[in-house]
């Protein structure tokens, strides 16, 4: 199966864009921008490249540009409705080159660097990261 090219819009020209999701978020697709995604409600399957495997929820993910990824989100009786999660992509660069070239910011570069792969963080992680929901 061929990944689809998703576009992301921006509405500000900016380089964030965060939504929240919903178990209907299935189709297999790609995009250069990265994706941070945290699923605090369902469970299902998650491909990511070559990477197969089930989740849960609080299930938080780093994925790296043009990578094809989707979730398959199991249903419950009549379906799990209403907002599961939430998604921020972000362009590489803004971030900006000056930021992530300070010392201090190595250990964000090799998380970047990582996320090609993507990145699967631990639940507790997850946990954390739904205090910080928009």
């Amino acid at each position: 199966m061929v990944a689809e090219l998703e576009k992301i819009s921006y509405d500000d020209s900016g380089g964030f864009r965060a939504e929240y999701i919903s178990e209907t978020y299935g189709f297999w697709h790609f995009h250069p921008e990265y994706e941070l995604i945290l699923n605090t409600k369902n469970n299902g399957t998650r491909i990511v490249g070559d990477s197969v495997e089930l989740f849960d929820q609080y299930d938080m993910v780093l994925i790296g540009g043009n990578i094809p990824h989707c979730w398959n989100y199991y249903k419950k009786g009549n379906g799990v409705s209403g907002e599961s999660g939430i998604m921020l992509h972000f362009k590489i660069n803004s971030l900006g080159e000056d930021l992530l070239s300070q010392h201090e910011m190595h250990k964000v570069r090799e998380l970047l660097i990582d996320a090609q792969r993507g990145i699967v963080f631990s639940v507790d992680d997850a946990r954390k990261a739904e205090h910080f929901l928009i």
